[in-house]
């Protein structure tokens, strides 16, 4: 039987000169699977794209939401009927396999369709480190190697059968999430090749995992690790946390108590060494002109940290970060497509 594919692709997934997405697709394109239809937001920029003969499509906006809203909206009046008459030209299209990259909470009845289900690439190492922020976890815990899996899309985030592991990637000494997440990223879709393989037979063995073996890398874990805690933050810890927090966008403010009150940090300047003054005191100024001037210096475990901060009650802007990402060309080839 000739495979016929669609693919869903998320508004979250790693974009810049490259879109990771696009070249997803035409990855999978060349090399011999029959991908028919592409789904996306009807606000993404691929919407308009052609490669090859694929039919790019609208998410239904039933499925452009959480999974608590994803559930409320099978109740709602005029939302229910509406997935309804999606879902049924969904299954008049007889798919044989459903691809996920970046995507959402999917429910049974649409990721159960095609005769092989859904697959879903998971940018980060399964069952060890599951959720949004894998990538941020492994900054913070100095991981040294890091993967991306694709499963099974099942009834449990990142919970499916493990079918295919990208090849590994050394995390590097200054690496961000963002660069890490794309390095990830494009690990898989350089080697792809090798899940192809699988696609082609019809095979997709999947080894089960135990979800409860590892932990959800959550947003809200991660706020536990913002406030820079003296007692046990060494300087290595607060570069990795200043490369977490600050190294991409996120919703976890890397702060400090100053002043009487929680200031957000925007970077952070090392000082290594012994130091008289005790464990997280403020022992003075910054003098030197240039991005910390003016800014405080706190005695750390191991040396001195000078604070750039952020005005007192000013947030950091929707894209923060100090870093600039990788520009790796080698790293991020794939070949030309149709």
């Amino acid at each position: 039987m000739k495979e016929k594919i669609c693919v869903f692709i998320g508004s979250h997934r790693p974009e810049g000169k490259r879109d990771s997405g696009e070249d997803l697709v035409r990855a999978l394109l060349n090399r011999g699977l029959n991908v028919t239809s592409v789904y996306v937001s009807p606000s993404d920029k691929l919407i308009k794209k052609r490669i090859g003969r694929c039919e790019f499509r609208p998410i239904p906006r039933l499925l452009r939401q959480p999974r608590k809203r994803i559930l409320q909206g099978f109740l709602d009046e005029e939302m229910g009927p509406e997935w309804n008459r999606w879902l049924a030209e969904f299954t008049a299209e007889q798919y044989t396999l459903g691809v996920v990259y970046f995507g959402s909470w999917l429910p049974p009845e649409l990721f159960r369709t095609p005769v092989l289900g859904f697959i879903n690439f998971h940018p980060g190492p399964l069952p060890a480190l599951r959720g949004f922020e894998a990538e941020t976890w492994a900054i913070l815990r100095d991981m040294k190697y890091f993967y991306g899996t694709v499963h099974r899309v099942s009834i449990e985030y990142d919970g499916g059968e493990i079918i295919w592991k990208t090849p590994r990637v050394r995390i590097r000494s200054r690496e961000t999430p963002e660069s890490l997440l794309k390095r990830t990223c494009y690990a898989g879709i350089n080697h792809i090749q090798e899940l192809v393989s699988l696609m082609h037979n019809d095979r997709l063995p999947g080894k089960p995992q135990d979800i409860m073996d590892g932990i959800n890398a959550s947003v809200r874990l991660m706020r536990r690790y913002g406030p820079i805690d003296w007692s046990s933050d060494s300087l290595g810890v607060l570069d990795r946390k200043n490369r977490a927090f600050n190294g991409q966008y996120i919703s976890v403010d890397f702060s400090v108590q100053h002043g009487g009150q929680s200031r957000i940090i925007r970077d952070i300047k090392l000082i290594p060494g012994r130091f008289t003054g005790g464990l997280g005191k403020l022992v003075g100024y910054y003098r030197k002109h240039g991005p910390f001037y003016h800014q405080p210096i706190y005695q750390a475990l191991d040396g001195q940290v000078i604070l750039a901060l952020y005005p007192a009650g000013e947030k950091k802007p929707d894209r923060a970060s100090v870093f600039a990402g990788y520009n790796d060309a080698e790293s991020l080839k794939i070949r030309s497509g149709p």
